[in-house]
């Protein structure tokens, strides 16, 4: 048994039988509902990103899925939304700026767990901030996310998420 083993070599035969590490295809698929292995510093990946601007004016507009970027990103609303999901972005530089313009209106950020998010703004008549705390990270290198911006008469609200399906509620 373990507990009476007095060396090393004892504990050989009980472990014999177990893989010696855990396949790509577990870590690859979590089971719905849970976080996944932090990808932290892999999301910095440089290059060219794929969109550096979200407009929307008396609308709407979306940024979500697989999107790289760059060090400066403006996303602006004037009577209207804007909503960016960064579980599956990546990023050019390990430090983004999101620069937010609001004129009557809303942007809505979507942050995954191995992101850091640094919220700095002038609401005046709106607001502009993070809901809940900043999750414990033991990557040093995961990539910073400043949301920065002026608000006026609406609001600009980051939100950490888990890794759920986009089609279920919260």
């Amino acid at each position: 048994s373990t507990y009476r083993a007095k060396t090393v070599g004892e504990l050989v035969p009980l472990t014999e039988d177990l893989p010696d590490s855990p396949s790509e295809s577990a870590l690859a698929q979590p089971s719905p509902g849970t976080l996944r292995p932090s990808r932290g510093s892999q999301r910095v990946v440089g290059g060219k990103a794929t969109s550096s601007a979200a407009i929307a004016v008396m609308g709407g507009a979306n940024r979500a899925g697989d999107w790289t970027l760059p060090g400066t990103y403006v996303a602006t609303a004037v009577m209207g939304g804007v909503e960016l999901d960064l579980r599956n972005a990546k990023f050019t530089q390990h430090e983004t700026t999101i620069w937010c313009n609001v004129l009557m209106g809303g942007i809505g950020i979507v942050v995954p767990y191995d992101v850091e998010v640094r919220v700095h703004g002038i609401p005046i008549m709106g607001g502009i901030g993070l809901d809940g705390d900043a999750p414990v990270r033991n990557d040093p290198d995961v990539p910073i996310v400043h949301i920065r911006g002026i608000v006026v008469m609406g609001g600009v609200g980051a939100e950490y998420r888990s890794w759920k399906d986009d089609d279920e509620d919260e």
